[in-house]
């Protein structure tokens, strides 16, 4: 009786051992189960750390978006370049958001590289491209221990708005800090975004 207990719990160590080891061939060593940046570019970091591969010396504020600046992403090897936006509110001067684009543009890169990533990420969350597939987009979401979020949108266009810009390209955002960007904005600007009001002449609202 004793033996045939002892060849159980053999047996049963063995499969626990074959499991684990299957475990850690399905999660490479080193490969993060969320990510945290992309081509050496990291989300919270200080601007600064990217200096020298960024065009410093000027920067763009958009107008749906006052609470962050954008710097451009020189071009370099596999990308044709992009930007990364810092908080422009809290003072943090801190990465939020890394938006490259690919040099590749065929449709076949991006199908390969939307499996490269489902492999080492997962699934997306969503899809967020239109219906007849002009711009694709899938999107993951991620929550880290602490508690910070963090999306990743893997894109595509190949229409002819100029809107847009064609080709294959992906943005990783720290979406927690960017609103803590924009909380800070809003409190900032609450009082003068009152006191403006609105035209008093419709007239103005019209192109001419």
């Amino acid at each position: 009786m004793k033996k045939i207990l002892l060849k159980i719990l053999v047996l049963n160590f063995c499969v626990l051992c074959t499991f684990n080891v299957s475990a850690r061939k399905q999660l490479p060593a080193g490969i993060p189960s969320i990510p945290s940046g992309i081509a050496g570019f990291e989300l919270g970091e200080p601007v600064g750390k990217f200096a020298s591969r960024l065009e410093m010396n000027q920067y763009f504020v958009g107008i749906e978006h006052p609470y962050l600046k954008a710097y451009r992403v020189l071009p370099f090897a596999g990308f044709r370049g992009g930007y990364v936006l810092v908080g422009a509110c809290t003072g943090k001067e801190a990465v939020v958001r890394i938006k490259l684009k690919y040099k590749r543009y065929d449709k076949e890169f991006f199908k390969k590289l939307k499996r490269a990533i489902e492999k080492r990420f997962g699934k997306p969350s969503e899809y967020r491209g239109d219906p007849f597939h002009v711009y694709v987009a899938w999107k993951w979401r991620f929550k880290k221990s602490d508690g910070k979020i963090i999306s990743m949108l893997l894109e595509r266009y190949e229409g002819d708005d100029e809107e847009y810009s064609s080709g294959t390209s992906i943005k990783l955002t720290l979406v927690s800090e960017l609103k803590r960007e924009m909380e800070c904005y809003r409190k900032k600007t609450k009082e003068s975004a009152s006191a403006t009001g609105e035209p008093s002449n419709f007239k103005q609202y019209l192109p001419y």
